[in-house]
């Protein structure tokens, strides 16, 4: 393919006992102040410039003005409350380090945090001008989102919506969407959220997008170097839905490897067979726009067809290449008939795709670029769970 495209942790919160750095004990339910809940190496923290490291321990309450820092590949959880924590681990060989403003406000100043902010103790995280806060959405609890601070700062949303803020405006991120900013200047909108195969979190939170992702990227592999890596006519792949008119793909072809436009066929007509209305064409349409924004096929299908509908989509793009060689035959197809298409009402994605400051992995071999622009989806129609 060619284009780039979550249970917590939980910590023992135990009492522990350390020198004059300790100013409490433990304190469930505390929303005053951030306490350890759990540590991987030497962390350390000081009260102010002026006073001297110690070494924090599970259970210590962490003051407003004090630094935490965290050595390579350790890791450092403190909590707000019963739900509420924020979460550093350093970025690659670095030295992970913020500071606590107070219980409900971080400031980072090198690694990665991730925020897990209950609407009763919601805990923002600031760097560089720009501040990210959970947004109150109706059915999550507590939002979880990662802020990264790198060469750009990246934030991303597990579950739930968080919002950017900085000199230059505010900006909602929902669900499996993130926010580049670059030079404290938010982007236009969010895109997908990029997935890294070794990330801790997200093998965390998103670990059957990471294996579907690695199942169907060999899969594609395999279909274009037996069929080549452009598809050159719809009649080519008309087993894997018998007696449908698949010309849709058509405009396709010249911008889209073999192997995504096989894959992007399926999903779309698993939608079309999921939702009350809405057209495999249009789904086709959006699909491919997100991949070009940075989704990968096992992100649109976390989010477009839940956790069932991620393995019949495994099933149906496996039926789909063996009915494509010849290994199999089947008079329905790659798409298993249903007994009753359902859609629900979902977050609407978007569609246009926005210019990332951040370079995205190539999948697989892109045939070379064409001049005809791609077709743009229908606005007015949206993937299921929406319905059209």
């Amino acid at each position: 393919m060619n284009r780039a495209r979550l249970k917590p942790l939980a910590g023992a919160l135990v009492l522990a006992v350390g020198a004059g750095a300790c100013i409490g004990g433990k304190s469930p339910g505390d929303t005053t102040a951030l306490v350890v809940g759990r540590i991987i190496g030497a962390v350390q923290a000081r009260n102010g410039t002026q006073q001297t490291w110690y070494t924090l321990k599970v259970g210590m309450h962490v003051p407003s003005g004090a630094t935490v820092q965290v050595p390579p590949r350790g890791d450092v959880q403190l909590k707000r409350g019963t739900l509420s924590t924020v979460e550093m681990r350093p970025y690659q060989n670095q030295v992970g380090e913020l500071k606590v403003v107070d219980a409900g406000n971080v400031a980072l100043f090198a690694g990665d945090v991730l925020i897990k902010g209950d609407k009763q103790a919601p805990i923002s995280v600031s760097s560089q001008g720009v501040t990210a806060q959970p947004t109150p959405s109706a059915g999550v609890e507590a939002p979880i989102f990662r802020f990264d601070r790198r060469v750009a700062i990246r934030v991303g949303v597990y579950t739930g919506e968080a919002t950017i803020t900085s000199l230059t405006g505010s900006l909602p991120i929902p669900t499996l969407r993130e926010g580049v900013v670059a030079a404290r200047a938010l982007p236009r909108t969010a895109t997908p959220l990029t997935i890294d195969k070794n990330d801790f979190w997200d093998k965390e939170f998103l670990l059957d997008v990471i294996d579907l992702d690695k199942t169907l990227d060999g899969q594609s592999s395999g279909y274009q170097q037996q069929f080549g890596a452009t598809m050159r006519n719809w009649k080519e792949i008309t087993k894997i839905a018998p007696g449908r008119d698949l010309g849709f793909i058509t405009p396709y072809f010249q911008n889209t490897g073999s192997g995504d436009i096989l894959i992007g066929t399926v999903f779309s007509l698993l939608l079309e067979q999921r939702a009350r209305n809405g057209s495999a064409a249009t789904y086709l349409g959006t699909l491919l726009a997100l991949l070009d924004e940075g989704a990968t096929w096992g992100l649109l299908a976390h989010e477009y067809l839940g956790e069932n509908g991620e393995q019949a989509f495994e099933d149906a793009v496996t039926r789909a290449i063996a009915l494509r060689s010849g290994d199999i035959h089947s008079p329905s197809g790659a798409i298993q008939p249903t007994q009753t298409p359902t859609a629900t009402p979902s977050t609407t994605p978007s569609t246009q795709p926005t210019p990332s400051t951040k370079p995205t992995p190539s999948r697989s071999p892109r045939p070379s670029p064409s001049p005809s622009p791609r077709p743009s989806p229908t606005k007015s129609c949206l993937i299921p769970p929406i319905i059209c």
